[in-house]
């Protein structure tokens, strides 16, 4: 199965405000429900790693499934979402897919947990990992040599010469279209309000709807939103022609709403259906950060694709994806083997006959012995 070429073709290149708008307002509520439900960051990368991994959960697991069957969703009922993919070569898709997979492994997320869910929460590591990969980004979207020799002289988003300030054509849905995306955000809505009802069955099974549910509403968001369109996100990147806004809108929609509900959402000491908040514990700005947000940038901006976007084109058939999406699967194993040799991420060890401190120690007394012939024996508290 493949994209039919004439899907996309309509909006290629064009500005969707709507739309975009819209697909943002899907993401953000899908961060606002999973923390509120059982507590877990929307982190696409940190999903997917688990699932290849192996590190069985039934949200994760159920989150990547619905990311591949919202692919199928949108070629149904939403082809504009898809576009013709660039003509790169296949290395480049799996290089790419490499880099994105050590660098969200390395930098411990990727633009659905550091931006979305991270920026939201005013996290300081977010904060800096969304500024390096972002400013990585599009300093490769840039690079008109870079351009040339993967898209050709004129590339997709122009050629390579500043052609002054200006913004691509816009374009707004038809009122069957528009009637079409809010009726599906309201289904799935729904179907968020009486998930609770399957507790009564199992927890395992919550679990996995809300998974599920949270992964199609994901996958529609991200592709109504527009970024499963490279001509998009490097439009959106790129300084040289006409500039494309759409993905300005992903952030007023998904994160701008969600820094104001965050708060009040957390005040609780735990979610509805959840022991605890899963919330990052790292605090220090480190290497591994830094270097696997630049990582993660030189791949994202190389094609104009990361984890969630390679998954939806992916679940179509699409031969370059399915190249990048290997590529993203390679690069999170070749980090867990390099990981686990190294013991980057390891903690150190805890004593196993720490010294006693005399300070918090305690005198003990023999059973049976003269208090006056008695020694202490000294034992840690």
């Amino acid at each position: 199965l493949t994209i039919p070429s004439q899907l996309g073709q309509s909006q290629l290149g064009t500005f969707t405000p709507v739309e975009s708008f819209l697909g943002a307002l899907m993401i953000g509520c899908v961060t606002f429900l999973m923390m509120l439900y059982i507590g877990r960051i929307t982190g696409i990368s940190g999903m997917l790693n688990a699932a290849v991994t192996m590190q069985y959960d039934n949200a994760r697991f159920a989150f990547v499934l619905g990311l591949l069957f919202a692919g199928r969703v949108l070629l149904q009922f939403f082809g504009f979402a898809f576009e013709p993919m660039i003509n790169a070569a296949w290395w480049l898709y799996v290089l790419s897919g490499v880099l994105v997979g050590v660098g969200t492994q390395l930098g411990s997320g990727c633009t659905s947990g550091h931006m979305i869910c991270g920026v939201s929460r005013l996290s300081p590591r977010s904060l800096v990992a969304t500024a390096v990969f972002c400013s990585v980004g599009v300093a490769v979207a840039n690079l008109a040599t870079c351009r040339s020799f993967i898209f050709g002289y004129e590339g997709i988003i122009g050629a390579p010469k500043l052609l002054g300030p200006s913004i691509v054509p816009t374009t707004l849905p038809s009122d069957a279209l528009l009637v079409q995306i809010l009726t599906a955000f309201a289904a799935i809505l729904a179907a968020f309000a009486v998930a609770p009802l399957l507790r009564k069955l199992s927890t395992k099974v919550f679990d996995f709807a809300v998974g599920l549910l949270a992964g199609v509403l994901m996958g529609l968001g991200i592709g109504i939103a527009g970024m499963t369109a490279q001509s998009k996100v490097l439009g959106f990147m790129a300084f040289w022609g006409p500039w494309n806004p759409s993905l300005a809108l992903v952030v007023i929609g998904g994160v701008l709403p969600n820094m104001v509900a965050w708060p009040y959402l957390l005040k609780p000491r735990h979610p509805l259906f959840a022991p605890k908040y899963g919330l990052p514990t790292k605090t220090k700005l480190d290497w591994r950060l830094l270097t696997g947000a630049a990582i993660f940038g030189l791949g994202w901006g190389l094609l104009g694709l990361c984890p969630g976007p390679i998954l939806l084109i992916a679940a179509t058939g699409e031969r370059n994806a399915l190249l990048s999406l290997a590529g993203v699967i390679g690069g999170m194993l070749v980090y867990k083997v390099a990981d686990g040799l190294s013991g980057w991420t390891r903690a150190p060890l805890p004593l196993t006959n720490p010294a006693p401190q005399t300070s918090d120690a305690k005198p003990l007394i023999k059973p049976g012995a003269q208090t006056s012939d008695a020694k202490p024996i000294l034992m840690p508290v």
